[in-house]
């Protein structure tokens, strides 16, 4: 890198530089730690987040599922109940006390409707959403009390009550449709599980009820009387609709078995059963009501024959349903393993990387445990020893460093070694040296000290001679 580029660096990360020089280690690692940790913990949150929302999503549907299933009880005790009303108010007696059992059936289904509203308040706090809309659970209860009371009263005919029925299970049905759409059932994303839905919500109760019209109406014509092109066309039109369903009802299995095809085994002969049963119920209305001019058909058998193939279509209901739930139950387990997988993965990510962190850190301070070390027992020993680090990362240089300068110091140390033998030799040799000339400075002296006496004797010698010659 030129000259340029180091200077554009040093520029750029001069900040950094300065903040990581302030800091400690530890504190180096924790303030990096939290930045890194805060992009991933963000984006885990959000997607755990979307898990979540698909997750509730799901067992939200499994709950408006379940509602439906206790409605779906409901409505086919209310048609069941209408082509009795239809028998009984055209003066057939013998569906009496069958319509007084069926009406306690109707309280014990609206019962478990109840507990399944108190279940869904309880647990999605939809009590709110519960009573929005055209359709009321109260408002339901309160039409079939009023039509139980008109009834008891006497005050329906056959059509009357046909028609009364009628508005209550469409009822029913609008109500079954809110809660599609509440609990997200309208909604489902995968291919399958919406037409097990529309099966469920949309086609199957549309289905029973256009059947249950067509038996309760037949069920209004006098026996033996002929049949008006009135009654053909009301026939004509409820076969049409319910043939249109049945088909509509089929392709969506078909794109069911082609999108799942595990579901076909459990699914296909049932269905193909059912379907067949709706076949025979439409060849009956054709037969002896479209094709003849005079009903001859038996109250009893035609609500027999009708019913069969009704609660043959609530019984493909009854495999559906479960498939649908399980199918749910799927879904929220492997969003519920994705969600599980993902954090675990990301706290294992996080903890290996708090694990080298430390791993890092402890091996930093094991090298500068080391060199403290080192340093101390130079300082207290004298000697000069280097150190070795099983690393190859910028630790090893700073070690290769720290003995380059101990390779320096002990050939430092050899040549101030040779030097102070030298001088120590040349100590000794400046020391003899000062004891010859203290010894010729002792020699001179003496002499000196000598040639002074010599000179005080020959003064004196010289005196004395000096007196002896003068008397002469």
């Amino acid at each position: 890198m030129n000259r340029l580029g180091k200077k554009i660096l040093a520029i750029l990360f001069s900040p950094a530089i300065a903040l990581m020089g302030k800091l400690q280690y530890w504190q180096k690692f924790l303030f990096i730690s939290v930045f890194f940790m805060l992009p991933i913990g963000t984006i885990t949150y959000f997607f755990v987040g979307e898990i979540n929302t698909s997750i509730d999503r799901a067992h939200s549907e499994q709950l408006g599922l379940n509602f439906v299933n206790s409605l779906r009880h409901l409505l086919q005790s209310v048609q069941q109940h209408r082509g009795m009303a239809s028998a009984y108010l055209n003066g057939n007696e013998n569906f009496k006390k069958p319509l007084a059992e069926k009406r306690d059936e109707i309280e014990r289904d609206f019962a478990a409707v109840k507990f399944v509203t108190v279940e869904m308040e309880s647990l999605l706090e939809a009590g709110a959403h519960l009573h929005d809309g055209d359709v009321h659970l109260a408002d339901l209860k309160n039409e079939w009390f009023a039509l139980e009371r008109a009834l008891n009263a006497g005050k329906l005919t056959p059509l009357a009550s046909f028609q009364a029925h009628t508005n209550f299970s469409e009822h029913i049905i609008d109500f079954i449709a809110h809660i599609g759409d509440f609990s997200g059932l309208i909604l489902d994303p995968e291919l399958d599980t919406y037409y097990l839905m529309d099966a469920t919500v949309n086609r199957i109760p549309a289905v029973s009820e256009l059947m249950g019209q067509a038996r309760a109406f037949g069920l209004t014509l006098k026996f033996g009387k002929p049949i008006t092109q009135g009654d053909k066309q009301v026939f004509l039109s409820l076969s049409s609709v319910i043939g249109f369903n049945a088909r509509a009802l089929n392709r969506g299995m078909e794109n069911v078995f082609e999108e799942t095809p595990a579901l076909r085994g459990k699914l296909a002969k049932p269905f193909e059963e059912r379907i067949q049963e709706i076949d025979s119920f439409l060849k009956v209305i054709d037969k002896n009501i479209l094709q003849a001019d005079i009903n001859t058909l038996n109250a009893e058998e035609y609500y027999t024959v009708a019913t069969r193939a009704i609660d043959s279509v609530f019984e493909l209901y009854d495999y559906v349903s479960p498939v649908f739930h399980d199918r749910l139950q799927d879904r929220i387990d492997a969003f519920t393993s994705k969600r599980d997988s993902v954090l675990w993965f990301t706290v294992s990510m996080l903890a290996f990387v708090a694990y080298l962190f430390v791993g890092f850190y402890l091996g930093l301070r094991g090298v500068i445990k080391i060199l403290n070390q080192t340093t101390e027992r130079m300082i207290t020993s004298g000697s000069v020893t280097s150190i070795t680090l099983d690393t190859k990362d910028e630790l090893g240089e700073i070690a290769n460093s720290f003995n380059k300068i101990t390779r320096a110091l002990t050939a430092s140390n050899a040549a101030l070694g040779d030097s102070v033998v030298h001088l120590r030799k040349s100590e000794q040799d400046l020391t003899k040296n000062i004891e010859e000339v203290n010894s010729m400075n002792r020699l001179m002296v003496d002499r000196e000290l000598k040639m002074i006496e010599l000179k005080e004797e020959n003064k004196a010698l010289k005196a004395q001679l000096a007196g002896q010659a003068a008397p002469i």
